[in-house]
Parts: C-alpha cells; sequence; structure tokens
C-alpha cells in the first residue's frame, strides 16, 4: 500500500492522508495527491539528542505548472544536540519527583553516611544537585 497526502498548493498544507495501492490523479488543480515517504528514525543517545520533525516537499504554489507525477513529500526525523540547560532539565528529571520511595531512601542513607563523616546533611535540592552532578 501506498501512502498519499492530499496537498493545498496555495499554502503547501497536508488536507487530507490516504493509504491505497493506485490513486487517479489531476496534477493542474489547486489540490493535488502525491506520494508520502516516510523516513525512520535515526539512532541517537537521549542524553544529549533530541529529535526534530522534518518536512521535505517540492514547492508546488506555481498553479500555471503541473506538478510532476514523481513529486512526493518526505517526513522523517533529524537529531539535534540538547543544549545544556535541557541536558541539566532531563538529568535532573531522572532523579524527580523526590517524593519517591527509593529517592527518599537514597537520601537518608546519605545523610547517615555524611554524618559518621561529619559533614552538613543535603536537603532534596542539595541531594538531586549531587546525583545530577556525579551520575
Amino acid at each position: 500500500m501506498t501512502e498519499w497526502v492530499k496537498i493545498d498548493r496555495a499554502t503547501g498544507d497536508v488536507l487530507k492522508r490516504r493509504t491505497e495501492d493506485k490513486l487517479e490523479r489531476v496534477f493542474n488543480k489547486p489540490v493535488v495527491w502525491i506520494k508520502l515517504e516516510k523516513k525512520d528514525a535515526p539512532d541517537f543517545d537521549a542524553n544529549t539528542h533530541k529529535l526534530n520533525a522534518t518536512v521535505t516537499q517540492p514547492d508546488l504554489s506555481d498553479l500555471s505548472v503541473a506538478v510532476s507525477p514523481s513529486a512526493k513529500r518526505v517526513e522523517g526525523y533529524e537529531a539535534v544536540a540538547l543544549s545544556n540547560k535541557e541536558v541539566i532539565e532531563r538529568k535532573d528529571s531522572a532523579y524527580a519527583p523526590p517524593i519517591t520511595v527509593t529517592f527518599k531512601l537514597a537520601l537518608d542513607q546519605e545523610n547517615r553516611i555524611r554524618a559518621l563523616e561529619s559533614k552538613d546533611a543535603l536537603d532534596v535540592a542539595g541531594f538531586q544537585k549531587m546525583l545530577r552532578d556525579n551520575f
């Protein structure tokens, strides 16, 4: 089965999607059906990158020119590096919310060890920062 998209030539917007083996197409109208090709997402490290959707399609806005029968829309993804702020937010979210039993046990254990070492106890924010910076 082939995937198709109905495109408004003036705006380039997708009006409909359809999956059919064969589709009756007219190429000199203000609205045309073209093939849709979907690309798989690339491999990426979710700790340092994120996926952004990409769309490539020919410019169909000139109504005086018929659309090529080979014209197609390609939808895919690209991996983009995270900013430092986004990396920190993702690390913080891995240890949040601090209401989980595991988090509370780990914080309690850390503070017991710190007491034996004659160090000040950590609050929740300090413990999250310590986890983020060391793991």
